[in-house]
């Protein structure tokens, strides 16, 4: 059977969900904008691209791509800034699963609503992982429906596969259920306390803390 395994980063791979809203909030901020409307969850899809154009016209601004562009350059050097001084640590067991992956030969590519600058920069702790890293971000869809598309067209390109029999989808937010459950994805979410509360609420059924310990197969039934 032909598998493949689709991450988020942030929050499902890499302790950096915190990190990343700090800089982006303050990038915003950097562009221009004004105000920044604050309803996070009555955004439409949660991506870094979308939340750009959504708050441009929140502040009446007409922005094109090439200004997302232009923020994601102003972004990545304000992210740098705080990277001087903010450490990125893995989701416990992480790169030993993903290691474990690239060993047994088990395709696995990545999804995030992260501008693709600050994605790699998080991928890089995994550098140790010997596989080369299929990656579609916010920087080339809107819609988390049109990355993890991407990221699955790119997966299968680059593992030389015409069709997956069985995908699965990884995420921590409910936002990545939902995207799941939109494309017909196996889903499994990777969280704890309040977190895991809101996924269940929203119907996930299977959800893991970690990576600790986790076996290819409890993942893919």
């Amino acid at each position: 059977m032909s598998l493949l395994f689709v991450f988020d980063i942030d929050g499902t791979l890499t302790e950096s969900n915190d990190l990343h809203q700090r800089v982006y909030l303050e990038s915003l901020t950097a562009f221009g904008y004004a105000e920044i409307n604050p309803d996070w969850g009555g955004y439409q899809h949660y991506t870094d691209s979308h939340i750009f154009y959504e708050n441009g016209r929140y502040n009446q601004m007409q922005v094109t791509s090439s200004d997302l562009a232009r923020f994601e350059h102003q972004f990545y050097q304000i992210y740098l800034e705080y990277r001087k001084h903010s450490e990125i640590h893995e989701i416990p067991g992480a790169g030993d699963f993903l290691r474990h992956l690239s060993a047994e030969g088990v395709p696995f590519c990545f999804a995030t609503g992260s501008l693709r600058s600050a994605a790699e920069d998080k991928l890089a702790i995994f550098s140790d992982v010997d596989c080369v890293p299929v990656l579609a971000t916010a920087s080339e869809g809107v819609t988390r429906e049109e990355i993890v598309g991407s990221a699955i067209e790119k997966a299968k390109h680059t593992y030389h596969v015409s069709h997956f029999e069985r995908i699965v989808s990884i995420g921590d937010g409910v936002w990545d259920y939902r995207t799941a459950r939109n494309l017909h994805l196996q889903f499994v979410g990777v969280a704890q306390g309040e977190q895991r509360k809101q996924l269940i609420s929203v119907g996930a059924e299977h959800i893991i803390p970690h990576f600790q310990g986790i076996q290819v197969k409890e993942l893919a039934k």
